[in-house]
């Protein structure tokens, strides 16, 4: 449950005829609330007492109440963390939890200045800061993992609005900086032959870049038009990040004839040797490992690496023409061009994590038969490439693909009633 309170004022002020400044502010919190239950709640028993989560039906009723268990304490056995709720006949089984409340507040603004060079040339540059809400992790026991930070960015961008030839050509270019504070990232973590999906924060990230985008009426028949984005986005401090496809293994070494000690902690002992992935770097994570902490953990310092699904560059490039026919309707054929750079799907940057450059092509025919019917035959992804939209590591170190669509052809009849 959220429960959202902001306000929210901008002022304009129109100094001259070309010159208006903005100012505007926003002050924002969420309470938040979050409990959950597991299917634990609702399997029946079987034969032998215990929870058999086969035995669900369509029937099956859902939580009660008491599955959710209290903030603050807890029944588990071993304790799982307060707000951890178990059965009672049973303390090691979790049937759900209720977290703590959670405030997360901010205020943030806004400041731009408007000119205009002419009745259709505008230059612009504005500031703001902005304030995404943070959240709830399900099922962590660990206090630290069940919320995660909001996140937060400063952004500087500069632009220019115009129109050319006769109000025909239209050009826009902007340019921008925007630096993240605690940003978001969702991953699956892996966990044995399975995986737990988590939001946490990625410490700091930029993004440096230009847009541009095209728009021109050549003739009262044909349109041509065009975009195009590059983008520098990287994270500048991403520490301790375990990878998916393993950070580290101990290997047998004759050599090593006493143990590696790192900061106090163990990390190999005599007669092995601890090996990290190569091409990154890795060690032990801070405050891990030593008397009186949690285990020892490794992790990889990935500052430096490109945010997923940033290409450096994409765009596209579109093209259509009208015929008239002598019946009264009208033919538009319409071509589009979209291309990438690529990107990688993780933060990690790995080569089996990458969506290397392409270009794709849609053409589309469409048929204005009069002004009720009309008729679309189109062909999306012409050249039937085959691009990766989403990758994900799933448990046991498999990773999973989200493919785009192969060619795809198609037909729709439209009929408006007004």
């Amino acid at each position: 449950e959220t429960e959202s309170n902001a306000f929210y004022a901008q002022f304009s002020w129109k100094a001259t005829d070309q010159l208006t400044f903005t100012l505007g502010g926003r002050a924002t919190e969420d309470k938040k609330n979050f409990r959950f239950a597991n299917t634990n709640s609702i399997a029946p028993r079987n034969a032998a007492g215990a929870r058999d989560a086969t035995l669900i039906t369509f029937d099956t009723p859902g939580p009660a109440n008491s599955s959710f268990g209290s903030k603050g304490s807890t029944n588990c056995v071993p304790a799982r963390g307060p707000g951890f709720y178990c059965d009672p006949a049973d303390p090691t089984v979790l049937l759900g939890a209720t977290y703590d409340e959670k405030k997360f507040s901010k205020s943030t603004g806004r400041a731009a200045v408007d000119y205009k060079l002419g009745k259709q040339q505008l230059l612009y540059a504005a500031y703001s800061t902005g304030f995404r809400s943070g959240g709830f992790n399900s099922g962590q026991a660990i206090e630290s993992a069940r919320t995660f930070l909001p996140e937060e960015v400063k952004a500087v961008e500069i632009g220019s609005k115009n129109r050319f030839l006769d109000n025909t050509l239209q050009l826009n270019i902007a340019a921008f900086n925007n630096k993240y504070t605690n940003l978001q990232e969702q991953r699956q973590v892996p966990i044995g032959l399975a995986t737990i999906s988590v939001i946490f924060n990625a410490a700091k990230a930029k993004a440096n870049g230009v847009e541009m985008e095209l728009e021109w009426r050549a003739t009262d028949r044909l349109s041509l038009g065009g975009t195009l984005s590059l983008l520098d986005a990287k994270y500048t401090s991403f520490p301790d990040v375990a990878l998916p496809f393993g950070t580290s293994i101990l290997v047998t070494d004759a050599s090593a004839t006493a143990a590696t000690v790192v900061n106090g902690v163990t990390i190999a002992p005599a007669g092995q040797r601890r090996v990290f992935a190569p091409g990154y770097s890795c060690g032990l994570i801070p405050g891990t490992g030593g008397t009186g902490q949690p285990g020892a953990a490794f992790g990889c310092d990935l500052s430096g690496k490109r945010v997923p699904y940033a290409a450096r560059y994409q765009g596209s490039l579109t093209g259509s023409y009208e015929f008239d026919l002598p019946n009264g309707g009208r033919l538009m054929p319409l071509a589009v061009v979209t291309f990438s750079s690529g990107y990688f799907g993780q933060p990690t940057n790995a080569e089996i994590e990458k969506q290397n450059a392409y270009t794709k092509v849609d053409l589309k025919l469409n048929w204005e038969i009069n002004r009720l019917w009309s008729a679309l035959l189109f062909v999306d992804n012409a050249t039937d490439k085959q691009t990766i939209n989403r990758f994900v590591w799933g448990g046991g170190g498999a990773q999973q693909i989200s493919a785009a669509a192969p060619r795809t052809f198609g037909f729709r009849l439209t009929y408006k009633t007004f």
